[in-house]
């Protein structure tokens, strides 16, 4: 199984750290992880790459796109970001969002919480991350429901049509 960590385009590298845990690596093999693709985005921290002793590892900081890796997780680790959310359940993909406390104004934690409220993904945090890992029952997640792509234009025609009638 593939678990792919991704922090986009920030710098997040106490997510990383918290994957560079042998512990954290324990979880996620006897999960059934034995590879791990880390995207680190903007951060410092490098982890160890190649066979370890729980995971082999492959790193990188940027690609013009993610979305081969994401397609070829099992397992997406990721930042809070609203567009890497959204295209790992797009994509039907086991989901756990790391919320990056240190953030100011976190709304990030916001769109976290209410997606694992509605069953799609497990929210955690730094310190979180082990337990989540451990007690995640991914086959009770929920998938995402279909893009709506006329409520925008249904939504735009409705608001016009009342201005028009000075309402």
């Amino acid at each position: 199984m593939r678990a792919f960590v991704t922090v986009g385009s920030t710098q997040f590298d106490e997510l990383i750290m918290a994957l560079d845990d042998e512990r954290v690596q324990k979880a996620l093999r006897d999960i059934g992880v034995t590879k791990l693709t880390v995207q680190y985005g903007r951060g410092r921290y490098r982890m160890a790459t190649g066979s370890g002793s729980f995971l082999d590892v492959e790193a990188y900081d940027f690609k013009r796109s993610l979305h081969d890796d994401m397609t070829a997780a099992d397992l997406i680790i990721s930042h809070a970001g609203a567009g890497t959310i959204l295209e790992s359940l797009r994509l039907e993909k086991r989901l756990i969002v790391v919320v990056n406390e240190s953030l100011m104004d976190n709304h990030q934690a916001e769109l976290a919480e209410e997606m694992e409220r509605n069953n799609h993904s497990y929210a955690a945090t730094v310190s979180t991350l082990l337990d989540v890992i451990r007690r995640a029952e991914f086959s009770t997640r929920v998938p995402l429901p279909p893009p709506n792509s006329e409520a925008v234009p249904t939504v735009l025609k409705e608001e016009l049509l009342l201005r028009n009638l000075g309402l």
